[in-house]
């Protein structure tokens, strides 16, 4: 039983069988040793009561400290075997996060040219007039302009995404072997070869091997750089899939109104805290000052 190798999965670990240590006799040395393995992975075993005809707790049912079964049972030895019938029920604790809503639009779907074309020929594309509007008017012809020629060359659709927790260690290597995978698989798909089947195949196993290596080295190094045990802990944390903040972080809620919003009301507090104030007296200097100033 590797305990270190089945603890980076993220996911929930369950052993059960028959081990053949007497879990029941503190003094029993492979007992004890498998008690301490046990606790350096935060794991606990369950069953309590003679497993055997014989007596002693053989048959073990063995989880994490929070993940405990229920309905537990232990029937009694002999009936069949020499062993005991041991059952629980294992709770199913999905940690999906709800998905949410966001509108888009095809930017990959227009004509450049197209899009050129309309922006020249846009009140954009026109000489300033004279004498030229103020701030707010030409940031208001700007946003119309702009916003028009987008809804008809690109309407905003909304579409449904899902939340995934974040993955660090996902680079570009592990993002061109994924497609890699996908282009052989819709060949495959689409042609029902035996070879085209053995490529994706094989393309897979590749895939699943460099993304392993990629998470082992990414977290490895966090480990050895996070000195601080407090760091330490929320890096050990989020590699064991039970940080919950980094579901949070993957669902922004910033938009461009929202944006937009802070920085209006930035200027209307600047202006409000002005209001009243006289204006500032600045004197005129010349190009040599300004770059004496700059420099």
């Amino acid at each position: 039983m590797s305990c270190r190798r089945y603890s980076r999965y993220l996911c929930f670990n369950v052993v059960g069988g028959d081990l053949n240590v007497h879990v029941h006799n503190v003094a029993d040395a492979d007992a004890v040793r498998l008690a301490d393995i046990l606790t350096s992975f935060n794991m606990v075993q369950r069953v309590t009561g003679p497993t055997h005809r014989c007596g002693g707790t053989l048959d073990v049912v063995i989880t994490g400290d929070d993940y405990v079964p229920t309905a537990l049972t232990v029937d009694p030895p002999g009936v069949v075997s020499d062993h005991a019938l041991v059952s629980c029920q294992l709770p199913v604790m999905p940690s999906s996060a709800p998905d949410h809503l966001r509108t888009v639009r095809s930017w990959r779907t227009i004509d450049r040219a197209s899009l050129s074309d309309a922006i020249r020929d846009s009140a954009l594309g026109q000489p300033m007039p004279s004498p030229p509007c103020d701030v707010d008017e030409m940031f208001n012809t700007y946003d119309a302009v702009l916003r028009d020629i987008a809804d008809r060359f690109a309407p905003e659709h909304t579409v449904r995404c899902r939340s995934r927790p974040l993955s660090p260690w996902f680079d570009a290597d592990c993002r061109a072997a994924r497609r890699h995978c996908r282009r052989l698989e819709r060949r495959y798909r689409r042609r029902r070869r035996a070879a085209d089947q053995r490529a994706f195949v094989a393309a897979m196993k590749d895939k699943l091997r460099l993304f392993t290596e990629k998470k082992d080295a990414y977290w490895l190094e966090r480990v050895r750089t996070d000195g601080r045990s407090g760091k330490l802990w929320r890096t050990v944390s989020g590699m064991m899939g039970r940080d919950t903040s980094a579901v949070n972080q993957s669902v922004s809620t910033l938009d461009a109104d929202g944006f937009a919003d802070f920085f209006s009301k930035k200027v209307r507090d600047i202006r409000a805290s002005t209001d009243g104030q006289p204006r500032p007296n600045i004197a005129s200097v010349t190009l040599r000052q300004w770059m004496c100033f700059i420099l």
